[in-house]
């Protein structure tokens, strides 16, 4: 179940992603849509619901802490493990539709890895942004918390 390709480059504009396949060795592009609005709002509703039914269930499961963690452990392992052989039985189904393209120009390449390294940068950036903002929160939150006994003491 080992993955031979990577993606390379995703062109917004045209909703195409350029792959690498190391078995073969060469380069394939795969087209795909604008994602559907209806599909986050749905898939945002299944969760909430099934989120809603699943923790009454779980929670009723069993009475020791202990117990309720390894069944969520052990069924959140299921579910990843099943999405990631789903996802890969899906590419490979696909990969007789894949358009395998000339290797792009040693000038392209350059302009495809200084887009990738600016979205990488980008990504990092958002990222440690996140980190730092939940830190701060997280600080100033206990030690808002610490004043608030303290005054009231």
């Amino acid at each position: 179940m080992r993955r031979t390709y990577i993606p390379v480059h995703f062109d917004k504009t045209i909703f195409r992603t350029l792959y690498y396949d190391s078995k073969d060795r060469r380069f394939f592009e795969s087209s795909g849509g604008q994602q559907n609005s209806m599909l986050g709002l749905l898939s945002g509703t299944a969760g909430i619901v099934l989120h809603s039914y699943l923790s009454s269930w779980t929670l009723s499961f069993t009475n020791s802490r202990l117990s309720m963690m390894l069944a969520a452990a052990v069924l959140t392992l299921l579910l990843t493990i099943s999405l990631i052989w789903l996802c890969w039985y899906i590419s490979e189904k696909s990969r007789h539709t894949w358009e395998y393209v000339p290797a792009p120009s040693p000038e392209e390449l350059q302009v495809l890895v200084r887009n990738g390294r600016r979205w990488l940068m980008s990504q990092v950036m958002l990222l440690t942004g996140f980190f730092v903002l939940n830190v701060f929160l997280r600080c100033s939150c206990s030690y808002s918390s610490i004043t608030v006994s303290y005054l009231s003491a």
